[in-house]
C-alpha cells in the first residue's frame, strides 16, 4: 500500500492540474502581497509597528484577495488529484491495479494522495504568504487597539493575542484538513457525474451553496470561506464537529461505492 500511495502522490504532484493549481493559488497570494505588503507602509495612524499576523493574507477579511482565495478552496484543493479515479474508471486502469492488490487498498491509497495534494496545494501558497510578509512585517504580538483580529467571544482569542505563532499555525493546518476534506469529495462524484470537469467542479459546487445558504439566512460564520480566515475566526466551536462528520460520511460512502464498483 505504502508504494501505492507513492506512485499515486507522484502521479498528482507531477500532474498539470498540480502546475495549474499552484498557479492560481501563488497568483492570487502575489496579488495580494502587490497591493497589501509590498506597497504598504510599516505604521499605521495608531503609531505603532503593524504585525506580521495582521498583514497576511489570512490575517483579515477585508481584502478582496482574502476573500478570492478561501473561495476558491475546493477548486485549488481539487485541481490536483480530484479527477484520478474517474480517469482511472475511464481507461480502466483501476482494473489493472485491483489485480496487483486488494480494491480496499487501491480506495485507501487514492483517498490519502488525494487528500494530501489537496491540502498541500492549498496551504503552500499561504506558507509563501506568510514567509514573504515576514521579511515585510515584524512578527510582533498584535495589539488589541488594531481593531484587526477575531473578536472576543471566538475561539482562541486569547491565543490570538499571546501566542500568535500558534494560532496562526492552527489554521494553517485547518485549511490543510478542509482542503484535503473537500477534495476528496470529488472522489465520491467520480461514481456519480460522467464528466471530467463535473467531478472537479462537485467540490465547488457544494462549498459555494453551503456558503450562498449561509448568505441567505445572513450566519456567515457558519461559511468556511469566512472562519478558516484566521482574522475572522470561529465563533461557533461546534461547526468544526458537524463539518468533520460530513467529510467522514463522504469517505465512508466512497469507500462503500469502491467496494460495489465492478
Amino acid at each position: 500500500m505504502r508504494t501505492l500511495i507513492k506512485y499515486e502522490c507522484k502521479r498528482m504532484f507531477t500532474s498539470r492540474e498540480m502546475k495549474l493549481s499552484l498557479l492560481v493559488g501563488v497568483g492570487v497570494s502575489v496579488w495580494f502581497l502587490l497591493q497589501y505588503v509590498w506597497k504598504k507602509d510599516v505604521y499605521q495612524a495608531y503609531q505603532f509597528p503593524e504585525s506580521l499576523f495582521q498583514k497576511w493574507i489570512g490575517g483579515d477579511s477585508f481584502p478582496v484577495q482574502s476573500f478570492l482565495y478561501y473561495l476558491l478552496l475546493p477548486l485549488i484543493a481539487a485541481l490536483p488529484g480530484g479527477a484520478a479515479l474517474y480517469e482511472d474508471m475511464e481507461n480502466n486502469f483501476i482494473a489493472n491495479v485491483c489485480i496487483r492488490c486488494s480494491k480496499g487498498c487501491y480506495l485507501a491509497a487514492k483517498y490519502i494522495a488525494v487528500f494530501l495534494t489537496g491540502g498541500i496545494a492549498f496551504v503552500f501558497p499561504l506558507i509563501l504568504n506568510v514567509l514573504i510578509a515576514a521579511a515585510h512585517f515584524p512578527a510582533l504580538i498584535p495589539e488589541p487597539i488594531s481593531n484587526i483580529g477575531p473578536s472576543g467571544n471566538f475561539m482562541f482569542f486569547e491565543l490570538y493575542f499571546s501566542h500568535p505563532w500558534i494560532y496562526l499555525f492552527f489554521f494553517l493546518l485547518l485549511a490543510f484538513l478542509f482542503a484535503g476534506g473537500c477534495a476528496s469529495i470529488s472522489l465520491l462524484a467520480s461514481f456519480y457525474v460522467h464528466n471530467k470537469a463535473g467531478v472537479l467542479l462537485t467540490p465547488f459546487a457544494v462549498y459555494f451553496g453551503v456558503y450562498c445558504i449561509n448568505n441567505i439566512a445572513d450566519r456567515m460564520d457558519f461559511s468556511p470561506n469566512y472562519f478558516l480566515i484566521g482574522g475572522v475566526g470561529i465563533e461557533n466551536g461546534w461547526i468544526l464537529p458537524i463539518y468533520e462528520i460530513c467529510f467522514l460520511v463522504v469517505l465512508l460512502l466512497y469507500l462503500w461505492k469502491g467496494w460495489r464498483y465492478e
